[in-house]
C-alpha cells in the first residue's frame, strides 16, 4: 500500500506540474516579437543583438504602447505558430500575406513589397526560372512562399530530392557555394544582400518569379493591437522613416559581413586562428556557446531526474502486473504511455507540448525539461522493467520466506540487483538524452546546437561552429561515460 500511495503521489505531482505551468500568462508590460533572425536586412544578428527592419518597426510599436520589446528568435516555419498559440504578440519576419495564412492570423497593412528571385553560382547555365525545371537542385527556406511556388510550378513531383528546404537563407547559400545546390530561390532584398556578401560565389538573377507583399502577423483575437500597428506603419511611411530603416539596415548587414572578412591570412594556421577569432572572440560570440551549453546541461539534468521518476514508477507498475496480475488499470495507462511516446519522434512531442499542451507557458526551459523527461521516462521504464524481470523468481520466494512483503522484497532485494544489471543500458539512455536535447531550437530555445546556428548565421562559416558544438557534446558524453564506469566498478566491488 505504501508503494501504491507513492506511485499515485508521483502521478499527481506530475499532473499538478503540467496544470500549474499552463496557467502562466504573458506579461502586459512587454511587446513580444517572434522572428527568424537569418533574413538580412529584415532581421539578422549583429554582435549579441537581433537587428533589422522588422525589429525597428516592432520597436516603434513598443514605443507607441510604452512597452519593452522582447524578441524571440525561432525557425521561420514556427513563427505563425507562436502567434496562433499566443506565445508572441506580433510576428515580423518578411512574412508574405497569403490566403492560407489569413485563415490562422490577421495581417497589418503591407510595409514592403518584394518578389521571389534566384541566386546561382558563377558560370551557371541557369538564366531564368524555366531553367530550374531541367533537373536542377533548388534550395529555399522552409515554410516560405518560395517553397510554395517551387512546389506548384517548378518541382511538382512530391518528395522530390531536387527540392531542398533549409532553416534560413544563409545556410542555403552556403550549400550553393559548395556545390550541393544549383540554385536558391528567396526574397529579393535578402537575395541582394547575400549576393553582395558572397560576390565570388553567387550571382543574383533579377528576373522575379513572383510579386508579393510583407505584413506583420497578429493573433485574430487582438484586432486592437492590429489597429495600433497599422497606425505606426502608416506614420513610418508618411514620415519617410521606413525608407531610412531599409537603407540603414541594408548598409549595416553588409558592414557586419565585411568586418568578418577583414584580417584573413593565406597560411593555413593563420587562417585557422583567424576563423577561431571570427567565430568565437569577435563580439564575444563564445558567450553563445557558453550560454547554450549551460541550458543544455540544465535541460538534460532535470529531464534525467524526471525520466528516472517516471521510468521507475512505470516499471514497477508493469513488473508488478506481470508478476502478480494486479494494478490492471495502471498497467493499461502505462502501456498507452509507452506506446505513444516510443511510437512518435521526440521533436514532434516537444512541439506538441510547447504549442498545444503547454501553449500558455512561456518558460521554454521548463517545457523542454518536461518534454524530454517524459520521452526519456518511457525508455527508462522498459530498461528497468527488463532488469526486474531478469531476476529469478526464487528471489521473490526467498523474500517471502524471510517474512518480507512484496514491496519490501522489491525494494531491498530485487531493485538493487536490477539496477546493477541494467546500469550500462541506463547510462546509454542518458547519453542519448543529452544529444536529443539538440532539437530544442525548434521551440526557439537557445541551447548548444542553436548557439552554433546563431554563430554560423553571423559568420557564414559552417566548419568552426559545428566542430565546436560537436566537440562539446563529445566531451559531455565522454565525461558521463567515465562517471558511469566508476559507479559500475564500485557496484562490482560491493557484490
Amino acid at each position: 500500500m505504501k508503494y501504491q500511495k507513492f506511485l499515485q503521489g508521483m502521478f499527481t505531482l506530475l499532473l499538478l506540474l503540467l496544470c500549474g505551468c499552463g496557467n502562466e500568462k504573458q506579461s502586459t508590460e512587454t511587446l513580444t516579437l517572434v522572428t527568424a533572425a537569418g533574413f538580412p536586412p529584415y532581421e539578422f544578428i549583429n554582435g549579441q543583438q537581433i537587428v533589422g527592419i522588422d525589429v525597428d518597426i516592432a520597436r516603434a510599436v513598443a514605443r507607441k504602447l510604452k512597452r519593452e520589446l522582447v524578441v524571440i528568435d525561432t525557425k521561420f516555419d514556427s513563427v505563425i505558430g507562436h502567434i496562433v498559440t499566443g506565445k508572441a504578440d506580433i510576428a515580423a519576419s518578411g512574412i508574405t500575406v497569403t490566403e492560407e495564412r489569413k485563415k490562422k492570423v490577421i495581417f497589418t497593412i503591407p510595409y514592403s513589397r518584394s518578389a521571389q528571385v534566384i541566386l546561382v553560382p558563377r558560370n551557371s547555365s541557369i538564366k531564368c526560372g524555366e531553367d530550374l525545371k531541367k533537373n536542377k537542385r533548388v534550395g529555399c527556406q522552409s515554410g516560405t512562399t518560395a517553397y510554395d511556388y517551387l512546389r506548384q510550378h517548378i518541382i511538382t513531383r512530391k518528395n522530390s530530392p531536387l527540392l531542398q528546404q533549409f532553416d534560413n537563407p544563409s545556410v542555403a547559400v552556403e550549400a550553393l557555394k559548395i556545390g550541393k545546390l544549383d540554385a536558391v530561390v528567396l526574397d529579393e532584398e535578402p537575395a541582394q544582400v547575400l549576393a553582395k556578401l558572397n560576390p565570388g560565389a553567387v550571382v543574383f538573377l533579377k528576373e522575379p518569379l513572383t510579386s508579393e507583399e510583407y505584413a506583420i502577423a497578429i493573433n485574430k483575437n487582438n484586432r486592437e493591437l492590429c489597429g495600433i500597428v497599422n497606425a505606426v506603419i502608416k506614420e513610418l511611411k508618411d514620415s519617410g522613416e521606413l525608407r531610412q530603416m531599409f537603407e540603414r539596415n541594408t548598409t549595416l548587414a553588409k558592414q557586419v559581413r565585411e568586418m568578418e572578412k577583414e584580417g584573413q591570412f593565406s597560411s593555413f594556421f593563420h587562417r585557422l586562428s583567424d576563423d577561431f577569432q571570427t567565430n568565437f572572440i569577435t563580439d564575444n560570440r563564445w558567450l553563445y556557446i557558453w550560454g547554450g551549453f549551460l541550458k543544455t546541461v540544465q535541460i538534460s539534468f532535470w529531464a534525467v531526474i524526471l525520466g528516472i521518476i517516471l521510468g521507475f514508477a512505470v516499471a514497477v507498475v508493469r513488473a508488478t502486473h506481470d508478476r502478480t496480475g494486479k494494478m490492471k488499470f495502471l498497467n493499461f495507462l502505462c502501456r498507452i504511455y509507452l506506446t505513444v511516446i516510443r511510437g512518435t519522434p521526440c521533436v514532434v512531442q516537444l512541439l506538441i507540448i510547447y504549442f498545444i499542451i503547454l501553449k500558455s507557458c512561456d518558460n521554454k526551459v521548463l517545457v523542454a525539461c518536461i518534454a524530454f523527461g517524459i520521452n526519456s521516462g518511457a525508455y527508462v521504464a522498459e530498461i528497468i522493467r527488463s532488469g526486474i524481470m531478469s531476476i529469478d523468481k526464487g528471489q521473490f520466494e526467498a523474500g517471502d520466506a524471510l517474512g518480507l512483503s512484496y514491496w519490501q522484497t522489491m525494494r531491498y532485494i530485487i531493485l538493487p540487483q536490477a539496477l546493477k544489471n541494467v546500469l550500462p543500458a541506463l547510462g546509454n539512455e542518458f547519453i542519448v538524452l543529452i544529444k536529443e536535447t539538440s532539437v530544442s531550437g525548434y521551440i526557439a530555445l537557445q541551447d548548444l546546437t542553436k548557439a552554433g546556428d546563431i554563430i554560423r548565421s553571423q559568420t557564414y562559416d559552417a566548419f568552426m561552429p559545428l566542430i565546436a558544438v560537436a566537440a562539446i557534446y563529445l566531451a559531455c558524453v565522454m565525461l558521463l561515460t567515465w562517471l558511469l564506469g566508476i559507479f559500475e566498478r564500485r557496484l562490482k566491488r560491493n557484490e
